[in-house]
């Protein structure tokens, strides 16, 4: 793709001086359809600047199936469940969902490197600490209100011209020009000084395209998946200083370089001034068996400027070697499982029954007696981890 961006461009400038060269457009003087050519190209530069770019992007697509598939409450529904009615009951945990803001063009020494940062959808409020925040009953999405089915395609846009850290900048043309623009045009959040319009227009798309003018302090932004910044969700519940957290990840790893966990541990001590230190041996695949020894490692976490310390239990995908016959027999044929390309989003039943049941075997022996030190099953997240923590530093002890 870095090369097709680089030679399209020049193919297409020594194309339109060889056509030149061959006398057209101007065929004997004639420059009626150079004219003509000027004329079409501002009519449909004017009708453009009106549309809305979010609307002609694949998000739309994409919103959709989700919605369908996890928001609908029922056949006919859109999905349309604006954030501030999820979880009326307040019967359920408190749900952040995460996204990327692209920043490139921000005078921010924090953002320097990075050229993006952290921006939450949740319940009660929308924002990033760059751009500030905005009750969610407030925040708009264009002309609605910011729903659940937006937030979360936003959170998913995984392939986009802006993708935070993950930006190639030869490449950030050529997506533009394709559309493959999963990555959706918001409001800023506490923009006062003039009222942007109602949808984002061709300017955006020329920001997008260019990568110029993309700083907070524009009306509108352009977000991404939160995994192109930090691909955990962890990183917003270090900011809450939660002293218990339980991480899934899921994300392709076959080369044991962990980069999910060290993006994180970089910006929690650098941001937050938190942190944490893992040991990644139980979870490093060991190269002539494919095998792992363990499904998981519990480390502790140290906030700073108190002696309060937290309990962090990461899942990882991998393999120990007391998985069922079935997973054994899909690893046979499939060497690279349980690390296959997330490229691959067309999952056979035979693929989807594989990670379904080594996801539940791994999550199985985390409950097992032995390692909760043989008594009553824990009533609490926090005791479940602390039991954890006390049986795996005996163990470590004894060794």
């Amino acid at each position: 793709m870095i090369v097709a961006a680089v030679a399209t461009p020049i193919a297409a400038l020594f194309f339109g001086f060889y056509l030149f060269n061959l006398g057209y457009p101007l065929i004997d003087g004639d420059l009626s359809a150079a004219w003509m050519l000027l004329v079409v190209t501002t009519i449909l530069g004017v009708l453009s600047s009106s549309l809305n770019i979010n609307a002609t992007g694949p998000h739309g697509f994409y919103r959709m199936r989700l919605a369908r598939t996890f928001v609908a409450q029922k056949k006919a529904h859109n999905g349309d469940v604006t954030l501030a009615e999820l979880n009326k009951s307040h019967h359920a945990p408190y749900q952040l969902i995460n996204a990327a803001i692209n920043l490139p063009s921000s005078k921010s020494l924090r953002l320097r490197e990075r050229k993006s940062d952290f921006f939450l959808f949740s319940k009660c409020f929308c924002g990033s600490p760059t751009t500030g925040y905005l009750s969610s009953e407030q925040y708009k999405n264009g002309r609605k209100d910011m729903d659940i089915a937006t937030a979360v395609a936003v959170s998913g846009a995984a392939v986009a011209p802006l993708m935070a850290l993950n930006t190639i900048a030869p490449v950030r043309m050529l997506l533009a020009f394709l559309n493959i623009r999963l990555g959706f045009w918001m409001k800023q959040p506490n923009i006062k000084s003039r009222v942007p319009k109602p949808v984002p227009g061709l300017l955006c798309l020329l920001r997008e395209m260019f990568g110029i003018g993309m700083d907070e302090h524009k009306p509108w932004i352009n977000l991404s998946d939160g995994g192109h910044i930090e691909n955990s969700g962890i990183y917003e519940l270090l900011r809450r200083r939660c002293r218990f957290i339980v991480s899934v990840d899921f994300g392709q790893d076959g080369g044991n370089d962990f980069a999910t966990l060290t993006t994180l541990i970089r910006h929690a001590r650098i941001d937050l001034g938190v942190k944490i230190d893992p040991a990644f041996d139980p979870l490093r695949v060991d190269e002539e068996t494919g095998h792992s020894p363990a499904h998981s490692i519990l480390t502790r976490i140290q906030y700073p400027d108190t002696e309060t310390t937290g309990l962090l239990l990461v899942l990882k995908l991998s393999l120990t070697g007391d998985e069922s016959e079935l997973i054994k027999g899909y690893h046979r044929a499939n060497p690279n499982f349980p690390h296959q390309s997330t490229a691959d989003q067309f999952f056979d039943e035979a693929q989807f029954e594989a990670y379904r049941q080594l996801g539940a075997h791994s999550a199985k022996e985390l409950f097992q007696p032995a390692l909760l030190d043989n008594s009553m099953e824990p009533k609490t997240v926090g005791e479940w981890l602390t039991k954890l923590s006390k049986t795996i530093s005996a163990s470590s002890s004894q060794d």
